[in-house]
């Protein structure tokens, strides 16, 4: 048995104790943020169609992701032009790419004296 064991026991005992209280309290608290949301006429009144815009004005705005579909324009930049960080720093030569200690990963860049 490990020195602190008992301690680390009592600790785990008492982390469990908490979350089962908190899944006991979870539904209720659910339900109230539902019956706040779905069911309120205020909330609902101020939130419904308060700010709605146009494609062409979403484009123009430069949106995306969510906020550029729920305009209506059924583009997904995910789709259209998959990439993926790691494809480019292995298309990079090994020259290009080195690890400093200040700056993190530097792509064909020299190190600055700057901080």
């Amino acid at each position: 048995m490990l020195a602190g064991s008992a301690v680390l026991s009592g600790i785990y005992s008492e982390v469990i104790k908490k979350i089962y209280e908190f899944l006991d309290h979870l539904p209720k608290v659910l339900r109230q943020f539902e019956k706040l949301l779905l069911r309120n006429r205020i909330f609902m009144d101020r939130t419904i169609n308060v700010g709605p815009i146009s494609a062409e004005r979403a484009v123009n705005y430069g949106f995306s992701g969510p906020n550029l579909r729920a305009a209506g324009v059924d583009y997904d930049v995910r789709v259209t032009s998959p990439y993926s960080p790691m494809m480019i720093l292995i298309s990079l030569s090994r020259s290009e790419v080195r690890a400093t200690p200040t700056i993190g990963f530097a792509c064909g860049r020299k190190k600055s004296g700057k901080a």
